[in-house]
């Protein structure tokens, strides 16, 4: 937190202009290696608690709308650096849901990340938030990236491996940590998350939230 922080105020020039363009160059490195860095360390700890039964989630009823319009903020600008196209959208008259806000808004951020990773320049990524015929919340993001084998869809939850062209097992910016977490923290909620892929076409993913965390119903059917 300290190196990142510090790289802020170096690259915001806080107490006077850095005259050599290439300093501002490394202080933007070193601050996208410390966050990479801040963002694995939290995706380990995180996940070896879910694995020792440590991970508490802390309830709440949430607006979705609120924490998808959240997630869209926090990554619209690494879609636009990326140039992709990403497409936000939430169902009119939804529900309360009773979750975790902090697993929820991570679930999202690492679906949509990982869509943004995977998806060449002048790729589509949507994120969408809806009530499906059975009345389960779902949350999709879709993506128009290099998609995967169905054999090698298990591979891509385990943690530190990562799919990528032509099928093959390779390193990109990330932590390989993101899909088993994301995994982890839907089953802790008691919700499903269904993968689709094809390669050259793309990746689907589904979540689903039972039935026992919808709220207020009767706010959808009022609406």
């Amino acid at each position: 937190n300290a190196i990142i922080g510090f790289s802020e105020v170096m690259n915001g020039e806080l107490f006077g202009p850095m005259e050599n363009e290439r300093y501002k160059d490394y202080v933007g490195d070193i601050h996208k290696s410390s966050s990479h860095l801040l963002s694995l360390i939290n995706d380990i700890l995180d996940l070896s608690k879910i694995e020792a039964d440590r991970y508490e989630l802390y309830e709440e009823e949430l607006e979705v709308l609120d924490v998808v319009a959240s997630c869209e903020r926090m990554m619209r600008h690494r879609a636009d650096e990326a140039g992709v196209n990403l497409t936000v959208t939430v169902e009119d008259g939804m529900p309360l849901l009773s979750a975790d806000k902090r697993a929820l808004r991570q679930i999202l951020l690492n679906l949509v990340s990982n869509a943004v990773k995977f998806t060449p320049q002048g790729g589509n990524i949507e994120l969408a938030a809806f009530m499906e015929p059975d009345q389960r919340m779902a949350f999709r993001v879709s993506d128009t990236g290099v998609g995967m084998e169905k054999k090698d869809i298990p591979v891509a939850f385990e943690p530190f491996r990562q799919i990528g062209k032509d099928s093959s097992i390779y390193s990109t910016e990330g932590t390989g940590l993101g899909l088993p977490l994301t995994r982890a923290l839907a089953r802790m909620h008691g919700a499903t998350l269904v993968v689709e892929s094809e390669p050259g076409i793309g990746t689907i993913i589904t979540i689903r939230m039972p039935h026992t965390r919808i709220l207020h119903e009767e706010r959808r059917i009022a609406s």
